[in-house]
């Protein structure tokens, strides 16, 4: 009887871990060319603060619904913004043919930042990267392969990542 509960719960978990990997985002999974130059030190007149949500608002907001056992908690609170290759962003080249796009995004006071898009276009051979402002934390390099919708590129930010595009 132990033995049909324990093999339940051993194909329950690899259906998850298989469906989970199904959902996960195509990348190269290597570190952006510009942590290897003298590129990577940012001028702090390159970084956008975004506002702060109001955190007090959000938790009213959620008392209301304390008693609802069928809502999920909420687990962040969106700032939606709309910066692009051309309205944002600094633009460097890198040796002969490598040119790199930054913009870095600043929440003060935020423990974590989720990027969204709702709009995701990259030409062939482009790459786009994100990562922390001290290097820690990194993924990418997304290609074309994780296309989705028109050209025109939105963020919705839920701290301190540096979207980089090559």
């Amino acid at each position: 009887m132990k033995t049909k509960a324990l093999l339940k719960s051993f194909a329950s978990c690899l259906i998850a871990i298989f469906t989970i990997s199904a959902h996960a985002q195509i990348s190269t999974n290597e570190l952006p060319p510009s942590f290897s130059s003298a590129l990577f030190s940012v001028r702090s007149g390159d970084v956008i603060n975004l506002p702060i949500p109001d955190v007090a608002e959000a938790l009213h907001e959620d008392s209301l619904f304390a008693d609802m056992k069928d809502i999920p908690y909420r687990i962040g609170l969106p700032i939606i913004v709309n910066y692009t290759l051309e309205n944002s962003g600094n633009w460097h080249v890198l040796g002969d043919s490598v040119r790199v796009w930054r913009l870095r995004l600043h929440v003060d006071k935020a423990k974590a930042l989720s990027l969204n898009y709702d709009r995701f276009w990259l030409p062939e051979k482009a790459k786009f990267f994100v990562y922390s402002a001290d290097k820690t934390f990194c993924i990418g390099g997304f290609t074309d392969l994780n296309n989705k919708g028109a050209k025109k590129i939105q963020l919705i930010l839920l701290q301190d990542l540096l979207p980089e595009v090559i």
